[in-house]
């Protein structure tokens, strides 16, 4: 499950929904830019993290961690906001571990019709199509062809900034918000 004693690069823990393709080899994949490792259960963000600085404690500033939500799968908002919770509480863990905020990454994907990969950083968003180059979200959606993937788009956008976003950005006594609003 580890990446080989000889990796540098970065790790990313992947965490929620990872019970489908994404890991069908198994628990881990290593590609040209690092190593994903599934992680079934909040807890064993830690644990796995603890193991990796053992080996290498230079490991430290290479470790991210990436939230796996594929909400077709979830019918209780109240689970799905446990989860997260669940998560806030492990990042926190991580950054008294690591000394380090540890990077998180919201991956969600949704059923319907097929849509480019929208990478967002704060409030500015990429469009990223098959064999084009990225491209602003306004000049995505002037063209002619995203007129019947907008509202599917808009709506999964809404669900993700009420739900998911809404829940990572909290900050409790105990559960500290892991991204800031």
């Amino acid at each position: 499950m580890y990446p080989p004693q000889s990796h540098t690069g970065p790790v990313v823990m992947v965490c929620g929904d990872v019970d489908d393709d994404m890991f069908a080899r198994g628990p881990g994949r290593g590609t040209a830019e690092g190593w994903f490792l599934r992680i079934s259960n909040p807890p064993e963000l830690t644990i796995l993290a603890g193991e990796l600085l053992a080996r290498s404690p230079t490991m430290a500033g290479q470790l991210a961690v990436m939230f796996r939500c594929l909400p077709d799968r979830h019918e209780d908002e109240s689970l799905m906001r446990a989860s997260l919770k669940a998560v806030r509480l492990q990042i926190k863990q991580l950054r008294g571990l690591t000394g380090y905020t540890v990077p998180v990454v919201l991956n969600a994907e949704f059923s319907g019709p097929e849509t480019p990969w929208i990478v967002v950083r704060g409030n500015a968003a990429l469009v990223c199509c098959d064999g084009g180059p990225p491209i602003t979200l306004s000049e995505w959606q002037r063209a002619a062809l995203t007129a019947t993937v907008q509202p599917f788009l808009a709506e999964a956008t809404t669900m993700l900034h009420k739900l998911i976003l809404d829940e990572l950005e909290k900050a409790e006594r105990l559960y500290p918000g892991v991204i800031a609003g």
